[in-house]
């Protein structure tokens, strides 16, 4: 008579069996993720989309585009366009002859879905700036928004760039307002789709904006002196409705760059626009700043190259055994010591004046002489700055670089930009003259700058 024997797992089987659970999770988990943030990042593409179209009938409707804003403290584009997204009965309770600070305060809590990217937030209200003593004693609350209109090149901005008809060669222009021979106030915008010479296919209308993650719904940051400018995207008296684009201007790197006004996404390296004609493409984040200057111009004539955008926003996620194996190789180069090709080397540096004194704001921003990456570093008040390629603080690759200086843009429209305290041709590759060359080391760069009336050398 044979006695039976009961079978089961050894310790041994169970732990392996384990592990390779583990395994598969650890390798389906990164496709899952970039499924979910494809699916996020087409549909923030759909919310450019569509803000498209209806600047587009707007514009079949009135003959010309949304105003930036129609005065100082007026509404912005982003109420104008409320009727041509389906939100009618939202629009109406504006008074768009009214200051945005005498509107009703529940129309300006109101924001529809497509003003907000599904990587970065939902609807959310500001909670400081929106008032106009600065203070944030008597904020009035308003809905915020991940997009902003496109206002032209830094560069050609004139004094001060704050969006006027007169300096900016972007899309998005205050108003120009005037009584008509019967008396009633007639607003119009100076751009249409005529007054776009660069072509439709060229130019930026619309794009994402940086927002800093640790500074939602806030205007100013007294303890640093930051201004994220995260207010209500319908005031017109800050500055959430606008971007700049441009040398030294490039699209943020990381969600916690202290910068403003300038184009930023929570997308992995890229960052959405709608262009002029409609159709929605997107920008590398380390994209050629110059390259960036001629798409936020409507009018300065110059080429786009065809490699400018990057991959389609309607490319289709690869599959999950697909990413699976893409995971593995690259755990697999990892471990053998390769990486993405792209080697930084930490970069610090200062820029004084000539007198000795720091420059306390502004950006410094490093192009390879090829024009193949670019580089920026944000100047502290003691005029240190840190230079950034794809991530804060990643320092920038070994090459020959030409340096810009840009001056800070204050988000007050308002209030007119301190006097210049240095040459206006640093703000320019061609003209500024400044050039170095990072080592493969630490590097450490000391850069003085003439003053406004000196002559160029």
């Amino acid at each position: 008579m044979h006695s039976q024997r009961k079978t089961a797992f050894t310790l041994v089987e169970l732990l392996v069996v384990i592990a390779i659970i583990g395994i598969l999770i650890a390798l389906l988990l990164p496709a899952v993720q970039a499924a979910r943030e494809a699916a996020r990042r087409m549909q923030c593409a759909n919310n450019l989309k569509q803000i498209g179209l209806a600047a587009h009938t707007f514009h079949q409707a009135e003959r010309q585009l949304p105003p930036a804003r129609y005065y100082d403290t007026s509404l912005t584009w982003a109420a104008l366009l409320l009727p041509y997204l389906e939100e009618g009965a939202q629009f109406k309770m504006f008074d768009t002859d009214a200051r945005y600070y005498d509107q009703d305060p529940d129309a300006l809590k109101y924001a529809p879905s497509t003003y907000y990217c599904p990587s970065r937030r939902g609807h959310m209200l500001s909670v400081q700036g929106d008032d106009l003593d600065w203070q944030g004693t008597t904020n009035l609350p308003g809905a915020l928004c991940d997009y902003s209109g496109n206002a032209g090149d830094i560069n050609n901005s004139g004094s001060g760039a704050y969006g006027e008809a007169n300096s900016c060669d972007g899309v998005f222009l205050r108003a120009n307002i005037k009584r008509d021979s019967n008396g009633e106030i007639v607003r119009w915008s100076h751009v249409g789709f005529v007054d776009i010479r660069d072509g439709l296919t060229s130019t930026v209308l619309i794009a994402e904006r940086h927002v800093h993650r640790n500074y939602f719904g806030r205007f100013y940051v007294p303890e640093t002196g930051y201004q994220p400018s995260d207010n209500s995207i319908y005031n017109g008296d800050r500055g959430a409705y606008i971007i700049f684009g441009g040398p030294g201007w490039g699209p943020a790197r990381g969600a916690k760059d202290e910068v403003n006004l300038r184009l930023g996404s929570y997308h992995p390296g890229i960052v959405n626009v709608v262009l002029c004609d409609g159709s929605v493409r997107s920008l590398s984040v380390s994209i050629n700043e110059t390259i960036l200057g001629y798409l936020m111009s409507r009018n300065d004539r110059n080429p786009i190259p065809g490699d400018t955008f990057s991959v389609s926003t309607k490319t289709m996620p690869a599959s999950n055994l697909n990413l699976c194996v893409i995971s593995l190789l690259g755990l697999t180069l990892a471990a053998a010591g390769c990486g993405s090709g792209l080697r930084t080397y930490p970069a610090e540096g200062k820029v004084v004046l000539k007198d000795g004194a720091p420059l306390t704001e502004g950006n410094v921003s490093f192009e390879a002489v090829d024009g193949s990456l670019s580089a920026t570093g944000r100047i502290d008040r003691q005029g240190f700055f840190e230079l950034s390629t794809l991530k804060p603080g990643d320092g920038i690759p070994a090459g020959d670089y030409r340096v810009v200086i840009v001056p800070a843009v204050s988000p007050d429209l308002d209030v007119p930009p301190p006097a210049t305290l240095f040459h206006s041709r640093y703000r320019r590759y061609e003209t500024s003259g400044l050039k170095f060359t990072v080592k493969e080391a630490y590097n450490y760069f000391e850069i003085t700058l003439d003053p406004p009336d000196s002559r160029t050398p």
